[in-house]
């Protein structure tokens, strides 16, 4: 009875009551109940009632083990499978950081490449663009600008007179010693140099993310323009910067004589 039914309740009725059978019984047969005959009926049915209910919960205990087990094994299969994710996670940031890295390098050395062409072209805009640059990290500083906002500032500061590389020496001395003395295609020339050094740096590798303001040079303040597409942030740098460039071109900026 007890392997082919292993959860019943076993119940021994006898008239035979010795020891040997109550051992047997308890060893062999783990009997819930004995009841001598004759017995009584409310005892018998008492005792029938709680046998069920041992039945009862037995079962349920059954059940409730099985499905324990179950959520545990699929628990250890989520673990592992999370497991596998957060492994994966790891290499993809890692990668990223990796390629961050790689794009800081890839920025620095175009900046640098962008200032050294400006600094061989006409080392004016390479000393400008130095003065700028510390005064608008200054400022960076005192205002606490956020990384973003700062990378954007200082790097516009180093590349804001690119544009001046399409406009040949010889005017732009002539720009910078009598200014009243250029025609209108000259002075058109020269004031659309910060939108060419706009689309220089969204063409090249430079903020192809966040493209760098344009500012404009106290000479003609309405040389600026924001092109459309440019996120809002660049608003905030390209008045900073503007001022930088306003008091570098100043009598009060320090700067060596221009040549």
């Amino acid at each position: 009875m007890k392997e082919i039914q292993p959860d019943a309740t076993r119940i021994l009725i006898t008239a035979v009551l010795s020891l040997n059978t109550v051992i047997d019984s308890i060893n062999k047969g783990e009997i819930y109940r004995f009841i001598v005959k004759p017995w009584l009926r409310e005892e018998l049915l008492a005792t029938v009632k709680n046998a069920v209910q041992r039945y009862d919960l037995i079962r349920s205990h059954g059940r409730l083990h099985a499905t324990t087990l179950a959520m545990n094994e699929k628990l250890t299969q989520l673990n592992q499978a999370l497991e596998v994710q957060v492994a994966k996670v790891a290499e993809q940031n890692r990668q990223l950081q990796e390629l961050a890295r790689a794009h800081e390098e890839n920025l620095r050395q175009s900046v640098e490449l962008c200032v050294q062409t400006m600094q061989t072209f006409y080392p004016t805009l390479g000393n400008q663009a130095r003065r700028v640059f510390e005064l608008c990290k200054a400022m960076a500083k005192g205002l606490d600008l956020s990384p973003e906002h700062r990378q954007t500032l200082e790097i516009s500061a180093w590349i804001h007179d690119i544009g001046l590389v399409g406009v040949p020496r010889q005017l732009i001395k002539r720009w910078e010693e009598a200014p009243a003395k250029l025609t209108e295609a000259e002075r058109a020339l020269v004031q659309h140099h910060p939108i060419l050094g706009a689309e220089l740096a969204i063409s090249s590798i430079i903020l192809k993310a966040s493209p760098p303001p344009s500012a404009p040079t106290m000479k003609d303040s309405t040389a600026a323009a924001i092109p459309t597409g440019w996120p809002a942030t660049t608003s905030v740098a390209c008045r900073l910067l503007a001022v930088a460039v306003a008091y570098a071109e100043s009598n009060y900026g320090p700067k060596p004589a221009r040549k």
